[in-house]
Order: C-alpha cells, then structure tokens, then sequence
C-alpha cells in the first residue's frame, strides 16, 4: 500500500514538473495587431496568502499595472478593452489603476470600457470613467448612488443573550469594538466616517468630473438620482454610446485596420500577454541583475506567527501577516549585500500590537544595516498597518487611501449570564489575586480594570512615541492627530503622517533612486514573502497532510475520555497581550 502511494506520488510530481517545463517552452506567440481584454471581475489582489490547496501561481496587482505600462510601448498592442465591472478593488487600487490607463492612453492608444448594465456603483463608474469611451447595453442602467455607511450596534442583542462586552480603548476615536459594547454611533464614529466619506467623495466626483469634461457640480446633481436610465446616462455625457458587445468589437476592428476582419485584428486575455512576457524573461534568463529591490508584502490582519495566521486565515478568511515569518525575511534581506533598498507594500487594518512590533524592529533592523526603507500604502495602512510603516525612510499613499487608527483596544466579553441563562455551570480554581483577568466567566474587578487601563496606555504611549520618532514630529503633536482618528491618505500627507501621493511603482522607483540607481527598470524585484511554485505547495500540502494523519493517531491513542477536557480548555476563552487590537 505504501509502496504504491509513492510510486503514484512519483508519477505525480514528474507529471507536473514535466507539463510546467513544457508549458514554458511552448508558449504560442502573440498576433502582431492585437487589443489587450481585461475583465474587472474578482479580485485583483496585492498579495495572496499562499494556499497548499491551490496549485496556480495567482498573479498580483502590481503585475497588472506592469503589463498595462509594458504594453504601452509595445507596437502589436493597439489598445484596451475593459469590461465588467465589478472587481473587488480597494478605493486606493481604482486610483492606481486609474494612473496606468491615463499612462497607456497618454502613448496614443485607445481604452474602451463595456458593461451590461453599471449597477455596480460609484466606484465602478469611478473606475470606468478613466477610459476614452464607455459602452453599456441597451436598457442596462448606471447607479451612482454616492456613498453611504452603515454600522450595526448589537448592545440591546447581546444584552438579551446575557454576554457583556467589557472593552478598553484608546482614546475616544478607537471605535473598534464599539458595535458590541454602544447601542447607537456615538459623536466621535459620526465626526470621522463623516469626515472620511466627504473626503472620498470630494476626491471622486472631482476626478469624473474632470474625466467626462462636465461643468463642476453637475456629476453631484446625477449623483443624488442615485440611478440613471440607458437614456438618460447617454444624454447627460456619463456614457458614450448604447450598443452590443459585439457591435464594440467590430467598431475597434474597423478602428484599427480599416476593416471588420477578425483574422486581421486579435483580441487577446490580459493573463495571456502576462504569460507571454514572463515566458521571453525566463527565456532571456533576466532576474540577473548586480542590484535587487526586496518587495514585502504586509496584506491582511497582522498576527504573531504563521500558525496563527493559517487558523485565522481559515476561519476568517482573507491574507493574514505571520509576524515572525515576516520579519525573519526581512532580517534575512538586510543581511544581503545585493540588495539595496527595501520597500514595504502595507494593506492591512491593523491586529496585534506585539506582532506589529516585531515587524516594525525588523525593518529598523534593515535600516542599521544600511538599507533605506520605504512603504507604499495600498487601500488601508491603518493601526498596525500604520505601526509598522511610521519610521519608513519615505512614505507614500494614495490620496483614498485609509490610514491612521493610532491607537489600542481590547478586552473580552463576559459570558457569565449567558451561562445562566443557559443552565451552565463553571467550576473554578484560582491562585493568583488576578488569574481571572482574561476568563469570559468573571467580570473584570477593580483592580483588573486597572490592569487593562495600565495596558492601554502603555501601548498607546509606545504607539505615539515611535511614529513621533519615525515622522519626526513632537510626541504632542502625534497626540492631536491620533486617539484613534482615520484619514484619508490625502490628509494624511496635510498631517504629516505621509510623505507623498505615488503609486507602488513610484515607491519602487524611490527606492532606487535612494539606492544610488535610476529608477526600478534597474534592479530585479524580491518579492517577499516568496510565492511558492506549484510542486513547493504540493509537498506542503501532502506534509501537512501528513501532520494530520499523525494528530488524529495521537488523538486516538490519548483516548476518548481526554477529547472533552482539551476542548473545555481550548474554548474557555483565555486571552493574552496577543489578543490586544490594533485595528
């Protein structure tokens, strides 16, 4: 039996090498007239938690954005073709995106943009409006409802069920855990998402009303209708024409050789003309260059190691940052002397303060040893996030980026009458006057009230004093601008708290500049964490699997009557400084 697993799992593994080194040598080539078709549908994410389940090496944002500028000087590529239109992109990603498609269509070529119907909001026709022409289908409509937020408050439920929320928080704009512990919204959650969607919305209707032409203030007055007709659409200059799908690519055919011939002019996938550059890199056998850039990635909540990071992952669902992994990398590259300059892609809202740290020591780890560091902030850099990039050597946002938070939360939720409610009994053994400090069972006493508060201020201390370290700013000065405040990456440059607007490219390029280079297109980009190849997460995957076969054979051997109090111990909810909360 063992024996014709291996042999199977042989077969397997020379299976796969053998068709990924063919499919790298038999690439078709791309037509000589072709547009590039980007379908905005999905996520388009920064980085990805490697996942042993998926064997497909995903492809990220950034290598989106390269493929749009690499196309822009490449004479085959004749122009753009968007449709869709309901990507999962952050705020701050729509505005990159924006950036490359101003960039192609400043070279002489041409984006379309088509969609059935544009109801998937202000976002998407954000997005849209950045192209040469708009396309919709005859009766599809264009909802441009504005933005709105909306918060549920579970005080008055948890109350019903007998769970009491006990949570600390510093200060006042810290609202992490408010909708557990607040019936309503309270001034200071008004004042700030307030302030953040009048920015958003400022920065938005401005921009589309620079993309169509219009007169300021008429987008607003479209914009309040919330819904347009096909008609109406087209008659106030937000669409261009109202036709079919393939009625738009027969008119780009025509465009473009003169003549309706689909042999003459290709319409070709975005991840085929991505496939066909990294194909003539590997065969022109670049990633040779004397310098390098290290690329991390900092995307999702931010955790102490990769065990927690894949439990959470799971259960939550989304990227994860196993600090200790992470930092690890990065004190491995600050000890290479190819590599010059470290840039730090940050999208996560914020977790734990201690793995923040970790982070945040590697990086001034890197500096000592004589590598500049710079962060690029995608769609949120906030609490955590914003901890590890505050002393960056340069810092650059998005002006819809989200970021600040600066501050602490965290406490835990007192189960006490819910056990009564439901006829549950707890046994209890203490030694120590503050054992019950992080049981759900007991409410905090006074003096553990006490404990929390001192906790709270520490970290928020340590907080404000190393981003008044890192951004140069008085300690004072870093507490008017913090409590737990968000802005918006473009008032965040007003405050200080960033250094400029720039895409990630424009970090990469900065980076390089500091390294005493021209520009990106001189080093070869690290990307850390390193995406794993396809036969790297098979073995992981049939290890892990093998960790699981020999947990459920120590479980059984353990015996039954042992399988109860593990999981007693497990769900009784102690907590630790881990589960303090930056976000």
């Amino acid at each position: 039996m063992a024996i014709g697993f291996m042999v199977l799992l042989s077969i397997l593994i020379s299976s796969i090498t053998a068709s990924m080194i063919a499919g790298q040598s038999t690439v078709q080539p791309l037509p000589d007239k072709m547009v590039l078709s980007l379908t905005l549908e999905g996520e388009f994410p920064d980085y990805s938690t490697p996942s042993p389940y998926s064997l497909v090496m995903k492809s990220h944002f950034r290598h989106f954005i390269n493929a749009i500028d690499r196309a822009q000087t490449d004479h085959r590529v004749k122009g753009l073709l968007l449709s869709g239109g309901n990507a999962s992109l952050s705020l701050a990603q729509m505005q990159e995106l924006r950036s490359a498609l101003r960039r192609f269509r400043a070279s002489g070529k041409t984006v379309w943009f088509y969609a059935e119907s544009m109801d998937a909001g202000l976002g998407s026709y954000y997005l849209a409006a950045a192209v040469d022409q708009i396309w919709m289908q005859p009766v599809g409509s264009l909802a441009i409802g504005g933005l709105r937020a909306e918060m549920p408050y579970a005080r008055r439920l948890l109350d019903k069920l007998g769970i009491e929320p006990q949570f600390f928080a510093r200060k006042e704009y810290k609202d992490v855990f408010s909708s557990f512990s607040e019936s309503g919204m309270n001034e200071h959650t008004r004042e700030s998402v307030t302030r953040i969607l009048n920015d958003i919305s400022g920065i938005m209707v401005a921009d589309i009303e620079a993309d169509r032409k219009l007169a300021a203030g008429v987008f607003k007055t479209h914009m309040d209708k919330a819904v347009l007709t096909d008609r109406e659409a087209l008659q106030a200059g937000l669409i261009d024409r109202l036709d079919y799908f393939d009625v738009l690519k027969k008119d780009i055919r025509i465009k473009i050789t003169g003549y309706d011939d689909p042999k003459a002019m290709k319409f070709v996938r975005m991840t085929r003309y991505m496939d066909d550059a990294n194909h003539h890199a590997l065969q022109a056998d670049l990633g040779v260059r004397a310098h390098k850039i290290a690329l991390v990635y900092a995307v999702g909540a931010i955790v102490s190691d990769d065990d927690v990071a894949l439990s959470s992952s799971a259960y939550y669902g989304g990227s994860m940052v196993s600090a200790k992994d992470l930092a690890k990398e990065i004190e491995e590259a600050a000890l290479k002397d190819d590599i010059k300059a470290i840039v730090v892609r940050v999208d996560s809202p914020g977790g734990s303060p201690t793995a923040s740290e970790t982070i945040r020591r590697a990086l001034a780890f890197a500096q000592q040893n004589g590598k500049k560091v710079v962060v690029s902030m995608g769609g949120t850099a906030a609490s955590g996030g914003y901890w590890i990039a505050a002393s960056a050597d340069r810092i650059y946002a998005m002006p819809m980026t989200i970021t600040g938070s600066i501050g602490v939360a965290g406490g835990k939720f007192v189960l006490a009458d819910l056990w009564e409610k439901v006829g549950v009994n707890w046994g209890e053994i203490q030694i120590g006057a503050n054992a019950d400090l992080y049981s759900p069972n007991q409410p905090y006493s006074e003096e553990g009230r006490a404990r929390m508060n001192a906790m709270m201020d520490s970290i928020y201390e340590a907080f404000i004093v190393r981003v008044a370290q890192g951004r140069k700013m008085p300690v004072a000065k870093v507490d008017e601008v913090a409590r737990g405040r968000v802005w918006t990456g473009h008032a965040a440059m007003g405050l200080g708290l960033v250094d400029e607007m720039g895409t990630l490219n424009d970090a990469l390029d900065y980076a390089a500049i500091l390294a005493g280079l021209r520009s990106r297109r001189d080093v070869d980009i690290v990307e850390i964490p390193r995406e794993k190849t396809p036969f790297e997460k098979l073995v992981e995957l049939l290890e892990m699997q093998a960790r699981i076969g020999e947990g459920l054979s120590a479980q059984a051997v353990l015996g039954e009557w042992l399988v109860p109090l593990v999981a007693s111990y497990n769900n009784a909810g102690f907590m630790t400084r881990e589960n303090l909360n930056l976000q």
